[in-house]
């Protein structure tokens, strides 16, 4: 993003009295019309200018211009010497200038700008004896003295060169670098499962509306920076209690530039293991991406296109001989998609500057499962297309006045059902022989997910009295819905167990095999299929908040932010109205004023808002689906009715009181300091605590007639607090960056637990739906928890061969897994052991990557060709990654299965590239 900053006092005096209330009038009507959380998009450069006796120079013209930057800035010192560029599009290669009549004229150069962070960019001005220039080569601070929240920058030189291979070419696998941040895709970041982080590409929430996981992906060679938010970030951004990842996507400039990117492996890049055979796990990927970018206008208008293709295929592959003597042979994955964009930046004038950027992204999936455990009959195909929409304007009002409004659109849609077409045919579950999935797919679904943004932010700047302050307020309104069909496919065993007009789906578990090679059935779950059923959703936030520096050396930052959503069933009526005020203070202390030892606090309350999966639950007249279970009696050779579940919900009744929202309180306790030139180390403790968790349970537990949405499950049978999630860790952390490359190590000692996770089906799963069953040995370790973690990620330039070497390491000790069975009564899911009771071995990752660069000189420009090869896994270990974890109800006896490894690590394989850029 690109904005306008203020031209000197000079623009200030060519204010009009009418310019200034039409200034204050737009900026009122900006805040006021705001109606998509108005995220960061720049960061800021500011500095102060003192002469040779340490005393300050005001009246002092500072300049500044770059590559990513339209046109030029410029300010002039005030009376402490002090300056101030906001709005700065984040990117390498400012050129910072002073000048001021006397003395000699200093230029800085190199200096980088990253999101959402103060770039220092202080200079010495000398009495000119002569006419000269002072040219020094800049070094951006390693240190930010003014950032008081975990987080993790990743700009366009980290993602270019820490990076490797195709795999991790994704923001979301670079966002797993970041300390605190554990698993793949959906990552859960510091305690907060995967369901509970935001997701932001250029402003825009692109998180999913109903899941509450990533929505839109994109083209990675169009990424300019990638911002990973941890806990304890400012009133602006909310939305989660997890992590916010806040993408800013490239821009184009005055000089066209591009870029090719080609990547290639297959199973025959494989090494053969203990566990893996490249001959029958047949794979092959081949992505490649295209990017250009330059003026229409010079630094008037700029554009930028940019395409990538992914294409890719993979065969599930497993050692189990109770899977292979199921599934010999696993239906093969193929991923196709198309991540395409267009962007333009312009310039109107000297104060209104903004810019228009389309995303378009579509994948086609077969074989959607991608698992052993799904026979070929039972493959799954899923269609995901999506865009997004974004359009932004930043003004200035007055030199200390200036605002931003955003408007956007992210659309996404799912299709997925069985392969061959087939709804009719049921889906078998081996239960007793690793639950390998007989006869078809069991789902069907389409929807159609949009979320509408608006927003507006207003800025102001105050010096003066007790230090500076940067007040920032905005609003911001989003509308989200979600329509579609998902049903279960399948036909029930007996025409009787669906009601007389309707169209039920099923599924039959089974334990096994007879002697006779018939299967044994245990359950059978018929579901009444629903038809087409929209629900939607309201959000408004508003935040205020003050960066205030009493000194030079200290640093607060107060907030407060308000959330308020609604959510509408099927039929539009208003279910549910969750509102939150949340404070948040945070401080940092330039211990000895050099800006090399710093000391960070912070302590503040974060709301979550949840995806429209919850409103589901309050669906009227067809409502949510009748599910019926049958149990088959062996003795009798026929199905007998268990339970019934579902039906019409929604009356006031069926929310337990009223229903609080889920926060949690954060606190950060941090110590950073540069220990080399341009490297720091950094200590830092963090704790986050949940508090009003919601859960849907059995309104009385000894019937379990209907169902409820409670904060406090079992309350009736005496429970209290049964939900609850809480995490800590201790993080070490080392930053380096140096002429020949970087390196980012981080090690993570944490503990995480509670009650429940999102991978059980938070709001909508059956923890905590029956007592005893779903209560049982609930509370333990969480999926994220693993009790150290050690990343380092490096890059470094090798001399006479001027090769570029990539490391990515990663240790992870044992993750956590629970034992479960069916519950032979029809309550779902029972925990025969303590959650996370179980661990996996200690785990490896090591990759390492070459590039060598042939730069190649047309005319006045440089073509850059790259030839790269990539090595993963280079230790070539075979760690167990999964386990079976499925039991048999007691007092059945465990299957010989259990707790056997169900995947690995696949053995070393490689993967070879080439990129052209200019």
């Amino acid at each position: 993003m690109t904005s306008i900053h203020i031209q000197g006092l000079r623009l200030a005096r060519a204010f009009t009295a009418a310019q200034k209330c039409v200034a204050i009038l737009g900026a009122v009507a900006l805040l006021l019309s705001a109606s998509t959380a108005m995220a960061a998009l720049t960061g800021t450069i500011s500095g102060v200018v003192k002469d040779t006796t340490g005393q300050p120079l005001p009246g002092v013209s500072v300049t500044v211009t770059g590559t990513v930057l339209q046109g030029s800035r410029t300010a002039m010192t005030n009376a402490k010497g002090a300056f101030l560029f906001t709005n700065m599009p984040p990117g390498a290669g400012y050129f910072v200038t002073f000048a001021v009549s006397g003395f000699q004229k200093v230029e800085r150069t190199n200096q980088s700008v990253s999101l959402d962070r103060d770039t220092q960019v202080n200079a010495t001005m000398q009495l000119a004896t002569v006419a000269t220039e002072v040219v020094v080569t800049g070094e951006t601070p390693v240190v930010d003295t003014t950032q008081t929240n975990t987080a993790q920058n990743f700009d366009d030189k980290y993602l270019r060169k820490l990076t490797i291979g195709s795999g991790g070419r994704n923001y979301l696998t670079v966002a797993q670098q970041a300390p605190g941040v554990v698993g793949t895709g959906n990552s859960s970041i510091m305690g907060g499962n995967s369901q509970q982080n935001s997701f932001l590409i250029d402003g825009i929430n692109n998180t999913d509306p109903i899941t509450h996981t990533f929505g839109t992906n994109l083209n990675f060679d169009a990424i300019q920076e990638v911002s990973v938010q941890t806990s304890s970030f400012q009133a602006e951004f909310g939305r989660a209690t997890g992590g916010v990842l806040n993408v800013v996507t490239k821009s184009g400039g005055n000089e066209f530039h591009g870029s090719f990117d080609f990547r290639y492996t297959s199973n025959k890049f494989s090494e053969t293991g203990d566990y893996f055979d490249p001959d029958i796990a047949v794979s092959k990927s081949q992505p490649w991406g295209v990017t250009l970018g330059g003026p229409i206008l010079k630094d008037g208008l700029w554009f930028f296109v940019n395409t990538y293709r992914s294409d890719s295929s993979a065969t599930p592959f497993t050692t189990s001989t109770a899977i292979l003597a199921q599934n010999p042979s696993p239906t093969q994955r193929t991923f196709q998609g198309w991540d395409s964009g267009a962007k333009l930046t312009f310039r109107l004038s000297d104060r209104l500057n903004g810019f228009f950027n389309f995303i378009d992204s579509r994948a086609d999936i077969a074989g959607a499962d991608n698992s052993v455990l799904y026979r070929p009959e039972t493959s799954r195909t899923q269609e995901q297309p999506g865009q997004i929409y974004t359009l932004k304007l930043s003004g200035v009002f007055t030199p200390t006045w200036f605002g931003e409004m955003q408007g956007g659109r992210s659309r996404t849609e799912v299709n997925s059902g069985p392969t061959s077409g087939d709804i009719a045919t049921t889906q078998w579950i081996n239960t007793g022989g690793s639950n390998v999935r007989y006869d078809n797919a069991s789902n069907y679904q389409t929807s159609v997910r949009i979320r509408d943004q608006v927003g507006a932010s207003s800025t102001y700047y105050l010096s003066g009295g007790i230090g500076t302050h940067e007040f920032k307020a905005g609003l911001d309104y989003e509308k989200t819905s979600a329509v579609g069909v998902n049903f279960t496919t399948g036909t029930p065993s007996d025409p009787t167990f669906c009601p007389t007009g309707l169209t039920c789906g099923a599924t039959i578990n089974f334990n096994g095999f007879d002697t006779a090679g018939n299967r044994r059935p245990t359950t059978q779950s018929v579901v009444e299929r629903l038809g087409e059923l929209e629900r939607t959703g309201n959000g408004l936030a508003g935040y205020i908040q003050d960066r205030w520096r009493p000194t030079a050396r200290l640093t607060f930052n107060i907030g407060l932010r308000y959330d308020q959503n609604e959510y509408f069933n099927n039929l539009g009526n208003k279910v549910l109205d969750y509102n939150k005020f949340q404070p948040r203070l945070a401080g940092a202390w330039d211990l000895f004023g050099n800006g090399k030892n710093i000391v960070r606090a912070s302590y503040g309350t974060f709301y979550e808002d949840a995806g429209l999966t919850l409103a589901r639950l309050f669906y009227e007249g067809s409502a949510s689906a009748i599910s019926r279970t049958y149990t088959w009696n062996t003795a009798q050779q026929k199905w007998l009715f268990t339970r019934q579940t579902g039906g019409v919900v929604g009356a006031p009744t069926q929310t337990d009181g009223e229903i609080k929202p889920t926060y949690s309180e954060q606190v950060n306790l941090g110590f950073e300091r540069e220990v080399i030139r341009n490297g720091s180390f950094s200590a830092t403790y963090v704790y986050k605590k949940s508090h009003d968790i919601f859960e849907d349970t059995c309104i009385t537990q000894a019937e379990c007639e209907d169902y409820w949405l409670s904060n406090q499950p079992g309350r009736d049978l005496g429970f209290k607090d049964v939900l609850t999630n809480d995490y800590y860790a201790y993080i070490l952390q080392f930053e380096y960056r140096y002429s020949r490359g970087l390196v980012n190590a981080n090690y993570t000692y944490s503990k995480s637990r509670g009650s429940i996770d999102s991978s059980s089906g938070q709001f909508a799963g059956g923890d905590f739906d029956h007592f005893p069953e779903n209560f049982v040995n609930r509370y333990g370790y969480l999926g994220d928890d693993a009790r150290n973690r050690f990343k380092i990620f490096g890059s470094y330039r090798i001399p006479w061969v001027e090769t570029d070497l990539g490391v990515n390491y990663s240790y992870r000790s044992g993750a956590p897994y629970t034992v479960t069975y069916t519950d032979p009564g029809g309550w779902g899911t029972v925990f025969a052991e303590p959650r996370g009771e179980s661990r996996t071995p200690v785990l490896h990752v090591f990759d390492v990557q070459l590039e060598k660069t042939f730069n190649i000189a047309i005319g006045k420009s440089t073509l850059g060709l790259s030839i790269i090869g990539s090595v993963f896994n280079i230790l070539n270990s075979e760690q167990p990654t999964g386990f079976n974890a499925v039991t048999n109800a007691p007092p059945a006896a465990p299957p010989a299965s259990l707790r056997t490894a169900t995947t690995y690590q696949r053995p070393r394989n490689y993967q070879i590239g080439f990129r052209v850029e200019f």
